[in-house]
Order: C-alpha cells, then structure tokens, then sequence
C-alpha cells in the first residue's frame, strides 16, 4: 500500500481537498469535499486499493454499516456489486460498481444464506459479529448528525 506522508496541512488541503466547511472557525472541525480523480476517490490507487485506509474518514470506516442499508434485507441487496472481472449473465440483476449507483463488493448476496437459514452452506460468506455492526452503525449516525448543512446531509449521505 502506497504511504501519504503530508507534515504540512496547508499541503494537504491545497492537494486533496475540493471544498471545506469550517465550523466555529476552528480547522480542526472541519468537514471536507475531496477531490475526485477520473471519477473515484482520490485516495484510490491504480491497484483499486485505499491508499489511506489506516486513516480513511467515519464514512469510509462505516461503510456499508450504515443504518439506510441495514434497514431491510432489500436495502442491502442493492448495495451488493460484483467485482468487475465477473462475467454478469444476461438478465441478471448482478451489477459491477459504478460512480453513479456505487456499491459494495464485500457485499454478498444473502439471498441462498436466508433460504437455506444456514451460513456454512455458503463457502463465501463471510460473518460479522453484531456488535461490530451495531458499533459502526452508532458511529456513522453520530457523524452523520453532527454534520452542519441539512441539505447535504439529505442529498448525499442517507443514513
């Protein structure tokens, strides 16, 4: 993983940062638009790795334990994206992820585990303790909560 190392903060907003909100004038309570490159998150590499991911932001550290996606079964499916080198069959409702609709690939599909009511009859599933859900999902609405500008908090981020 590619190291940022960034000893001055004048460099780093100068660098990464689109747009910033200020609250009490005070940087350290600062909310920040990141730029974007080529459509995704500046902080993604050319091997579609986080190259800050020790450091990534609440939101990014939440994802996609966020309250509007664990409110049905429903929410989550849509979030659920296939990596792009599978092949998607026709009429499936599979999809790759894209900046528009977003996603997540570490999403599966539940669909066959609550048919079956049985985890270890999918060999991908992967088990996520419910107190590292609930304390994600605590985390994400407080942030979500303390961000200053209604409009933005409704437009962009649903939790």
């Amino acid at each position: 993983m590619e190291h940022l190392d960034y000893t001055s903060r004048s460099q780093f907003r100068t660098d990464f940062i689109k747009a910033e909100i200020l609250q009490d004038d005070d940087e350290d309570k600062s909310w920040m638009c990141l730029k974007r490159k080529e459509g995704a998150c500046i902080f993604l590499g050319d091997d579609k790795k986080c190259k800050i991911y020790e450091h990534r932001p609440v939101q990014c550290q939440t994802y996609p334990f966020w309250p509007s996606l664990l409110s049905d079964p429903a929410a989550w499916e849509e979030e659920a994206v296939v990596p792009d080198d599978v092949l998607i069959d026709e009429g499936s409702t599979q999809r790759h992820w894209s900046q528009e609709e977003g996603g997540c690939e570490g999403i599966t599909i539940t669909a066959t585990i609550t048919e079956t009511n049985d985890i270890a009859s999918n060999e991908n599933a992967e088990v996520v303790q419910r107190e590292e859900i609930t304390t994600k999902m605590r985390q994400a609405k407080k942030h979500w909560l303390r961000f200053p500008i209604d409009e933005i908090k409704t437009s962009t981020w649903y939790l």
